[in-house]
């Protein structure tokens, strides 16, 4: 089973990921001066298990993965291209593929909570933001995905799993 961290920068999830699971290989994907720092503790690491790529995931993501994972990697960008990311990962999967996504998620009654400084910080620092479930849920499927399950993490943060929704 292969695992594509997107945007996985240090690849400090991508590394825990293997640790835990032996079985698994993994593909850390970032822009080429964020990868280039990565790459020798991780095959110093993981040797085989891992590869290390370069690029830009707006224009081409490495294919054939079982999953690809983006973890606070939305919130960075605007609706249209968090769209065209979340596209990218759904062509690159394999069939019965899954992306999953990790993002905090705005409370619906608009609490003032770590979800609405992040928000800010989003806006002000990247143009990017958070977002609230049905938000994120339109995303993922106007990318081609269905939503299998969410699940709720820690500090407002949930894991939303897509599966590419069967055409038709």
């Amino acid at each position: 089973m292969r695992v594509v961290d997107v945007g996985g920068g240090r690849g400090t999830l991508l590394a825990a990921i293997l640790q835990r699971w032996e079985h698994l290989h993994g593909v850390l994907f970032d822009l080429p001066h964020v990868a280039d720092r990565a790459r020798p503790e991780l095959a110093a690491r993981f040797g085989q298990r891992v590869q290390v790529h370069a690029g830009d995931f707006f224009v081409d993501l490495p294919g054939g993965a079982d999953v690809h994972l983006l973890r606070h990697v939305l919130h960075n960008w605007n609706d249209e291209q968090a769209l065209c990311l979340l596209r990218q990962c759904a062509g690159a999967i394999v069939p019965g593929g899954r992306v999953l996504v990790i993002e905090t998620i705005l409370a619906p009654d608009n609490r003032a909570d770590l979800a609405c400084m992040l928000d800010l910080e989003m806006m002000v620092l990247t143009g990017g933001r958070e977002r609230r479930r049905p938000e994120l849920r339109r995303l993922l499927t106007a990318a081609g995905l269905a939503i299998e399950r969410t699940v709720p993490m820690t500090s407002g943060g949930w894991l939303l799993v897509g599966v590419r929704a069967p055409s038709g």
